[in-house]
């Protein structure tokens, strides 16, 4: 900004990645009223570099949004997204270019990295500014003893973890690794063991120097470190009993193929150590070690003969993991989230006659429980029946009939454990019996409407008929058979002597 000279701009530090202008402003304008804000961005990536210009309106404001940015026992500063906010006044470019320089002299001396990319180079075989050529690569591998498709790995993932570390939310995470190569017969526990196994032999390849070196990473002054932490014992021994750690693995995870109906092994897992001295003795002890010992993890246990593999066998490729720091506080957010709820959630049966708390099932889980209900009462009411009906139960039996409609099979049809399929499926059988219901229900509807408008023609047929008899008989004095009554009664009739009356 062109007017820093006038005292009412904040240079601000240690604002979130993610962060947007409307809430940078919306966090100073609880203090002081905001003439406008800019985020500073990364001219080569473009992306956020965590700073900010801030414009207040007034001097007023300045000197209100920097008091409470100041952290004391009455002020708990400005902190947005759970970072708390450096607030300072700007100055000048040129003198920020020379504490700029100040400060970068100052972070080279005391080794302050606190994204750890000077472990980006550890466990690097291959000279650096190699080409990635079939045959620098081959004759590279072939100095060195290693694999040439070992070798490509390892060229492309140093890459990609270089092309990550641009971006400011990506760092090397100094406690876990990758471990590739890993034949796919290992799982977790022999991964485990594997990498504890690693981590205690690994030891007397990590000196004082790599432990200072970290600290001093992480923001320790060197003279604030003690001498007891530079000896490496003190990272994997218990600090209340001084005795050795059990485990210096924290957790393992071996990737698997989910689409495989056996669950192999994708070749690669991570491991996690409970303190990065652990981690780096693993990694010093695994990576392209040409012991047998650990050369069997990537070989099939063994069972491959070296004669197959060629004269330099693939072996485990071990890396620090790169890691996305936003995605690591969500995961870490989901995991304190489960930890509450399974704190609060009730233990055991409820108690002075609560109601029992409700476990959560799948769909095929109640399905199966409620056909499980549904034959344990039937089995006890078919036990009442036969207790009731003595010796003729089975007579009872023979005599059943079979259901005429497919709605009544499908009632009497024994359930029986389905998979999703079969359940799609019966859904599919209950809506077909469902429309053949409604089918015959209007069939028989039809019918009875038909029989109703019989009987009433017939019956006007009927009155009709009589109504003629009574008009011969008066007429004539004579009773006639008509042609309805040749059809339903005997053939009787009395007709008087004499012509009719039109002959």
């Amino acid at each position: 900004m062109s007017d820093v000279r006038e005292g009412l701009t904040i240079f601000v530090r240690n604002i979130p990645f993610d962060c947007t202008r409307e809430q940078l402003k919306e966090a100073f304008e609880q203090f002081a009223e905001v003439a406008t804000c800019a985020l500073v961005k990364d001219p080569e990536t473009n992306l956020l570099r965590g700073s900010a210009f801030v414009k207040m309106k007034n001097k007023e404001g300045v000197e209100e949004i920097l008091a409470a940015a100041e952290v004391d026992e009455l002020s708990d500063g400005i902190s947005l997204n759970g970072r708390l906010l450096r607030c300072s006044l700007a100055v000048p470019r040129n003198e920020a270019k020379a504490l700029s320089a100040e400060s970068a002299r100052t972070n080279a001396s005391t080794g302050k990295d606190k994204r750890n990319l000077y472990l980006l180079d550890e466990g690097r075989m291959l000279a650096k500014g190699l080409d990635d050529d079939d045959k620098s690569l081959e004759s590279e591998s072939e100095r060195i003893g290693m694999h040439p498709s070992d070798a490509k790995k390892r060229t492309l993932s140093h890459r990609e973890n270089k092309q990550k570390l641009k971006n400011p939310l990506f760092f090397v995470n100094g406690r876990r690794l990758s471990i590739r190569n890993l034949d796919y017969d290992v799982d977790d526990s022999e991964l485990r063991e594997l990498a504890d196994k690693a981590a205690r032999e690994g030891l007397q390849k990590v000196s004082a120097k790599d432990i200072r070196k970290h600290l001093t990473a992480q923001g320790r002054p060197p003279d604030a470190i003690r001498s007891d932490e530079l000896q490496v014992s003190y990272w994997v021994e218990d600090q209340k009993s001084g005795k050795a750690q059990s485990n210096t693995v924290a957790s393992v995870k071996v990737m698997r193929d989910m689409d495989h109906p056996k669950k192999l092994s994708r070749g690669f897992g991570f491991v996690e150590f409970t303190s990065h001295v652990a981690a780096l003795a693993a990694l010093r002890m695994l990576n392209n070690n040409p012991n047998e010992a650990y050369v069997k993890y990537a070989q099939g246990k063994g069972r491959v003969k070296k004669k197959a593999r060629g004269a330099h066998p693939p072996r485990l490729i071990v890396e620090f993991v790169v890691e996305n720091h936003r995605k690591m506080q969500e995961q870490q957010k989901r995991r304190e989230m489960l930890l509450r709820q399974r704190e609060t959630a009730p233990k055991g049966p409820a108690k002075d006659g609560g109601a029992t708390p409700r476990e959560k099932r799948s769909r095929g889980a109640r399905q199966r429980e409620r056909r499980r209900q549904q034959r344990a009462s039937s089995e006890q009411q078919g036990a009442t029946d036969q207790k009731s009906g003595g010796g003729h139960d089975r007579t009872d039996r023979r005599k059943a009939k079979r259901p005429k409609n497919a709605m009544s099979r499908a009632a009497a049809k024994p359930a029986k454990r389905t998979s999703s399929r079969a359940v799609e499926a019966e859904e599919r059988f209950d809506e077909t019996v469902k429309r053949e219901a409604d089918l015959m229900a209007s069939t028989e509807r039809g019918r009875k409407k038909r029989k109703r408008k019989g009987a009433e023609e017939h019956k006007k047929e009927q009155n009709i008929d009589s109504l003629v008899r009574s008009y011969k008989e008066k007429l004539f004095g004579k009773e006639v058979e008509t042609p309805k009554d040749k059809e339903q009664s005997p053939k009787k009739r009395r007709v008087s002597e004499g012509k009719r009356w039109f002959d």
